[in-house]
C-alpha cells in the first residue's frame, strides 16, 4: 500500500507505509491518493485518546483540516467500558448520548465516516479495506442483486422464481409464493429470440440460452 503515515504513530501503524509529516497537514495520520483523490485517516483510542482531543479542541481543528481531503474517516479504537445508566467509567460526566451525538456531528456536520473497531489489529484491518475500496473506480455491492442459495436461475428453482417476482411492484414474498404454487413456475417468457440476446454486447451463446431456459 501506497501510505503516508505520521511520525507519532505507533510501530504496527508505520509499518504500513512511508513515514512523512504530511498527512498532520490534513489532520489525519494516515494519508494516500487513489483514483485523483485525497484520502485520509484519523486515528483515536477510546476513551484515553479520543477524550483527550476532545477537551482539548484537539479534534475539532483536525476535522476542520479533513475537510480539504476528497475522503476521509475517524477510526475509534475501544469501545470503553459503561455503566448500567450509560455513563462511561471512571468519567461519569461523559455519557453515551454524547457519544452517539458527537459520531453525528462528525458525519453529518463535518462530513467524516467514523468507524468503531475492537483494537489495534481491527484498526489496521480496517485500514486496509479502506484502500482497497479507494482503488477501485466503482463500487456496486449495493446495487447488485445477491443471489440466493440453491440452484440459481432454472425454472424449478423455487427461490429463484420467490426472488424473480418479488422484483416487480406490489409482489411480496407472500404472494409470490402463491404465484408459483398456482402455476408451478414463474409465468413469463422472453418477447426476444436467443438468436436476438446474442447482439446484446457480452451476451453468448451460453448465457443466450441459459436466459431463455430460465423463464421458459
Amino acid at each position: 500500500m501506497k501510505l503516508l503515515i505520521s511520525p507519532t504513530e505507533p510501530p504496527e501503524i508505520k509499518r504500513l507505509g512511508a513515514i512523512s509529516p504530511k498527512p498532520e497537514k490534513y489532520g489525519v495520520d494516515i494519508l494516500w491518493f487513489a483514483n485523483r483523490l485525497k484520502i485520509g485517516v484519523q486515528r483515536k483510542r477510546f476513551p484515553d485518546d479520543f477524550l483527550a482531543s476532545l477537551y482539548d479542541d484537539r479534534i475539532y481543528k483536525e476535522l476542520a483540516q479533513m475537510r480539504s481531503l476528497d475522503r476521509a474517516m475517524l477510526i475509534v479504537e475501544g469501545f470503553g467500558k459503561w455503566t448500567n445508566d450509560g455513563h462511561l467509567l471512571d468519567q461519569r460526566k461523559f455519557t453515551k448520548a454524547q457519544m452517539f451525538n458527537l459520531i453525528n456531528t462528525i458525519t453529518f456536520e463535518f462530513g467524516v465516516i467514523v468507524n468503531r473497531v475492537r483494537d489495534m489489529p481491527e484498526t489496521i484491518q480496517a485500514i486496509h479495506a479502506f484502500y482497497a475500496w479507494s482503488e477501485k473506480t466503482k463500487h456496486r455491492s449495493l446495487t447488485v442483486r445477491s443471489n440466493p442459495a440453491g440452484k440459481w436461475g432454472t425454472p424449478t428453482s423455487r427461490e429463484w422464481g420467490l426472488h424473480l417476482l418479488q422484483s416487480f411492484e406490489g409482489i411480496g414474498p407472500d404472494l409470490a409464493g402463491k404465484i408459483l404454487d398456482h402455476f408451478g413456475k414463474v409465468p413469463m417468457r422472453w418477447e426476444v429470440t436467443e438468436k436476438e440476446l446474442i447482439e446484446v454486447q457480452g451476451v453468448g451463446k451460453v448465457t443466450a440460452k441459459k436466459l431463455r431456459e430460465a423463464l421458459g
